[in-house]
Formats: C-alpha cells, structure tokens, sequence
C-alpha cells in the first residue's frame, strides 16, 4: 500500500532528509524534509496556494486576494512580498505558511492509489527550519478525517499486532487508550473486531492510526493449529468444596461484589435534577426562554440572564462525582445556553432567531465538536506537561472545529501567553475567551498575569479588578492586585526619597 501517512511515519521516525513528490491525475504536490520534519511544501492545486489559504484563515481580504496576481514578482516568494509591503506582518506570513503546508498534506490522505516517491538528499540547511510542521499531528489529523478505504483491511489482516512505543500517546481519546492497552501482540489484529470496536471500519482506521504514530508494529499472526487435548492430559474434576459457614459466606460476597459508586450529596443531585430536567425541555425551546428573558428584553437583561445561569449550570460546578453521561448532558446544556447568549447579543443574528429552536444540529457539527473536544483533552494533557508549544497546536486546532467554546480559547491564550512569540496572539485569545464566558473571572486573571508580564502594569490592575468584580474572593486577582499596589508603593516611596534635599530646604 502507498499512502501518504506510511510515508510520513518513515520519515519522520527515522528523521530522514529529501524531497516527497505526490501526482494524482493532474494534482502534483511535493513536500520537503529536513531532519523528519516539514519544512516546505508546493502544490499546483488552486485552492491551496498562498493567496487562498492567507484569505481563508482571515489575514487578508478579498480585495487584497483579487490583486495578487499583480504582486508576483518572478525573482521573490509571494509571502516576501506581501511582507515588504506590509500587506501582512512577518508573523501573519508564519500563520499562512503553517496553514499551507497543513492543507497541501492533508489533501492527500484521500488517495490509496497516487504516485508517491521519496528522494533521500542531503540537509538543505546547516540549521533548524523555522517553518517546521508536526508530522505526527499532521498524521493523527490526516487518518481521522479520511474516510476508510479496504486496503486497510488488506495491510491488517491475518497480522498480529505489537505495542511499540508511547511517545505519541496524547494523541489518543480515552476510547482509543483503553483498546491500545488491550493489545497482547498474538492476537490476530481481525480477532479485535467484535471485543473492542463497533464496526470493521473502524478497527482498521484505529490500527493504522496507532501504526503510523509508531504506536505500535505489525508481524504475521500465529497461523499454527491447536492441537487436540490427549484423554491423558485432560485434567480430572476437582473434589467439590467444603461449603462455608454463613458468615464467612457472605464476607466473601462482599469481598467480590465491586463497590457501588458513591452517590452525589443530596444539593449536588437537586442542582443535577434542574439541569437534566431544563436540559430536557431544550427541544420545546427558544432562545429567549432558555435564558428565561421576554422577546423586549435589553442587552443588559439578557447578559444579567446569562451570567446566573453559566453561574448555576457550569458543568465544574458538579464535582467528580457525576458519570461520564450526566457530566456530558450537563455540558450539552452549557453550550445552548452560550449559543443562546451568544445569539441574542448578536446584532446580525437576533431579528432572524424569533421563534427558532436552539437546539437544531447538524450531523456534522457534531463530528466537528466531537474533534474539538478530542483535541481540546489533548492540548489540556500537554499543558499538564509543560510542552506549551505543542499544546498551543492541539488547542488552534479545537477553536478551528468549534470557535464558541470559551474554554477552548482560554486554554488557548494561557499554553501561548508561556511562548514569548505568542504573546500577540494570547491576548486576542484571552480577549475571545472573555467575550465568549464573561461571567468567567479567569479570562480577566490571564489577561492580566499576560499584561504583568510584559510590564503593562496599569492594564494589569485593570483586568484582576474586573476579575474581582466579577468574583470579589478570587486569591490570585486579590494577591496580584495587592502586589501591584506594593510595588507602586515602594516606587512612590524611593521617587519621594530622591526628590528630597539632603542638605534642607533651599533658601528662596
């Protein structure tokens, strides 16, 4: 099988160097590699060229678009161009470049029957590339947006499959951890099918997803026969037990018998009730009476509506206690009573949503937040471990698939405010986050610490004031502000010890 994501595992794994050429009909595409990394990236493919990609992610716009083809210069790259004449800044050409090459190799996995060939070469330079993608997320990405394909049965079958390595495993969903875990390395890989997954399909897709992020490898499965038990080996019944005494009886059920989840405090189940309950009648509803407000209601009702309910209905208020499902209901209802929110405060969208259901919702919206949620885990795990760069990947990618989740962004802003490049782009993330949860103080608390960092004192003050008003006990905003206040203090203290003459006043 020649496939895009085999090629890409040899490469990147084995940190190899040269060119990947890619021609499907008339599609030609070539990418390049440095060290197992992706460094560039060509394509002949129209909607995959610099001028579409940098209006499609919003860093120009359609008249700017409309005149490029007067901006080529034979001599110099487009993206040189439109920097030399500040059409677009250095790190918007970074942004487009990324999402380029993100495009052109996703456009591949789509094919089982291209042309594809690797030329080994030298380094096409003496140090590391600044534009370099993720192969491995690239490959995670690329397998679970493809549909299946039956040569992935026919790379699988009749092999038994062996655990690798865990280097890549963030990338993986819950589900997926648990079936991975499941592997022996002599099962055949066909025999998984009805134990671990719903469909054939499926199975195949998560193997290939596991084998190409060297999670795991294949080899020929143990095609021997078992051979027939011999009347001579064949165990004889064991002698029946003595039966135990009642007592020990039932201390011995009670040692097997699995404990019985611990029920939630009677508050916490009342406050579950109301959810599931109001999450129930969501169907009946409009926007205006999930928020509980009249049709005449002001901008400022409708916030003051919104903010008591993120406040009773957030699904952190619930505690730990609650299962997977309820949890997953609870935040159900969160996002309609966001997108409600969201809706009515919205000067485009409110005179056309009279009367509308707001939980009408497409299949595909649902895979696309189901994607976001998956890379929104991933992003938390990698933040958990201090790889803020990588992080802020997974998390760019959950705000691509769902941009109405203010956690995403917050998430977001705080993995970029640690990467000093970002610093830019984690203040338009923490700015989005606010406005998406403004009842939420920790958008605010990030903006700040962002502002206190880069010595924007002033604005900092601001935002753990905003903070404190929207939470007037939160320790951090209190403590940051208190020490800001010391610091100006302490300045104001020394600026009066230098102002004063030594020596007395002077003589007028």
């Amino acid at each position: 099988m020649r496939h895009i994501a085999l090629f890409l595992r040899d490469i990147h794994f084995n940190q190899r160097t040269g060119q990947l050429s890619f021609q499907k009909s008339a599609i030609q595409k070539s990418l390049i590699f440095q060290d197992g990394g992706l460094i560039f990236a060509r394509t002949n493919v129209p909607d995959e060229r610099l001028g579409e990609i940098l209006f499609k992610i919003g860093k120009i716009s359609r008249e700017i678009m409309s005149t490029i083809p007067q901006l080529v210069q034979p001599d110099k790259m487009l993206g040189e161009v439109l920097v030399q004449r500040k059409i677009i800044s250095q790190k918007d050409l970074y942004d487009g470049l990324m999402a380029q090459m993100n495009a052109i190799t996703l456009g591949m996995f789509a094919h089982f029957d291209a042309e594809i060939v690797f030329r080994p070469r030298e380094r096409f330079l003496d140090y590391d590339f600044e534009f370099k993608m993720n192969v491995p997320l690239l490959i995670e990405r690329g397998i679970r947006e493809m549909s299946f394909h039956p040569l992935l049965k026919d790379y699988f079958e009749d092999k038994a499959v062996v655990h690798k390595g865990k280097v890549n495993i963030h990338m993986l969903d819950d589900a997926e951890k648990d079936f991975l875990a499941q592997i022996n390395g002599k099962t055949p890989a066909e025999a998984y099918i009805v134990s671990q997954v719903s469909t054939p399909d499926v199975l195949w897709k998560t193997l290939y997803l596991y084998y190409c992020l060297d999670l795991i490898d294949i080899r020929p499965a143990d095609k021997q026969k078992r051979k027939e038990p011999r009347p001579e080996d064949t165990a004889k019944p064991e002698p029946k037990a003595r039966p135990l005494p009642k007592e020990e009886r039932k201390e011995e059920k009670q040692k097997e018998a699995p404990a019985a989840p611990e029920a939630p405090p009677a508050d916490v189940q009342a406050k579950i009730d109301e959810a599931l309950e109001l999450k129930s009648r969501i169907p009946e509803l409009d926007y205006y009476q999930v928020l509980g407000v009249t049709r005449q209601a002001s901008e400022a009702d409708i916030k003051k509506a919104y903010f008591q309910l993120a406040r009773k209905f957030h699904p952190d208020l619930y505690g730990r206690g609650v299962t997977p499902e309820i949890k997953a209901q609870i935040e159900e209802l969160f996002d309609y009573i966001t997108k409600s929110y969201r809706v009515l405060t919205s000067k485009d969208e409110k005179p056309a949503v009279a009367g509308k259901s707001v939980s009408v919702t497409r299949d595909d919206d649902r895979d696309k937040s189901k994607s976001a949620e998956i890379r929104f885990r991933q992003g938390k795990t990698l933040m958990s471990q201090a790889r803020y760069e990588e992080a802020a990947m997974f998390l760019e990618q959950a705000v691509r698939f769902n941009d109405t989740k203010g956690d995403y962004y917050l998430l977001l802003a705080m993995a970029e405010s640690k990467v000093n490049a970002l610093s830019k782009k984690a203040e338009r993330d923490f700015i989005r986050a606010i406005e998406l949860e403004p009842w939420n103080p920790e958008g605010h608390v990030g903006l700040g610490l962002l502002y206190k960092k880069e010595g924007l004192l002033k604005r900092a003050a601001k935002e753990f004031e905003r903070a404190l008003e929207i939470e007037a006990g939160h320790k951090v905003a209190r403590h940051e502000l208190r020490e800001l206040a010391e610091d100006s203090d302490q300045k104001k203290g020394l600026k009066g010890l230098f102002s004063k003459d030594l020596f007395g006043s002077k003589k007028k």
